[in-house]
C-alpha cells in the first residue's frame, strides 16, 4: 500500500476522503440547542473527576457552536479533544458542531489556514506556529 496519511477521528484512525468528497462547509450546528443541553446535562450528571475538566469540556462544546469544529481542533491538541469528548460522551465533534461556525473568521489560526490544504498538517503538528486560541472581533462585526 502506498504511503497513505490517516487522521485521528475521535475513536480510531481514518483515511481522509478525496477533497472532492468533502461536503460544502456548513455554518449550522448539527444539533439544536435542546440536544446540546441534553449532552451537557448528562455529562454533569455522570461526571466523576476534576470539575475544571468538566467545565473546560462544556466550554469547548459551547464555543464550538459559534466557531465550528475546525477552529476547536486548531485551539486544542488532539489529546485534549479526546479527553473532552470522553467527558461529554461524544464520539467526535462532527456529530455535534458545524464544520465552520459563523464566528470562525475571528480566529487568527483559521484566517491563516482558510482556503489552504494545510489544515490537517497543523492539527497533526506537522506545521508549527499556527495553532492559536487568539480571536479578534474585527471591524466588520457589530457589537
Amino acid at each position: 500500500m502506498a504511503n497513505v496519511r490517516h487522521f485521528w477521528a475521535g475513536d480510531r484512525f481514518h483515511r481522509p476522503p478525496p477533497l472532492e468528497a468533502h461536503p460544502p462547509r456548513q455554518h449550522r450546528s448539527r444539533m439544536n440547542e435542546q440536544e446540546i443541553l441534553r449532552i451537557v446535562d448528562k455529562a454533569v450528571d455522570t461526571f466523576d473527576g476534576n470539575l475544571d475538566d468538566l467545565e473546560s469540556a462544556i466550554g469547548m462544546l459551547m464555543l464550538g457552536r459559534h466557531y465550528g469544529w475546525r477552529v476547536i481542533l486548531l485551539i486544542h491538541s488532539p489529546t485534549t479533544v479526546r479527553k473532552y469528548l470522553k467527558i461529554l460522551g461524544l464520539k467526535n465533534l462532527r456529530e455535534v458542531l458545524p464544520e465552520v461556525g459563523v464566528l470562525a473568521h475571528r480566529s487568527n489560526a483559521w484566517r491563516l489556514l482558510d482556503g489552504t490544504k494545510n489544515f490537517w498538517k497543523v492539527v497533526r503538528g506537522q506545521i508549527g506556529g499556527i495553532r492559536s486560541a487568539r480571536v479578534d472581533k474585527g471591524s466588520s462585526d457589530t457589537p
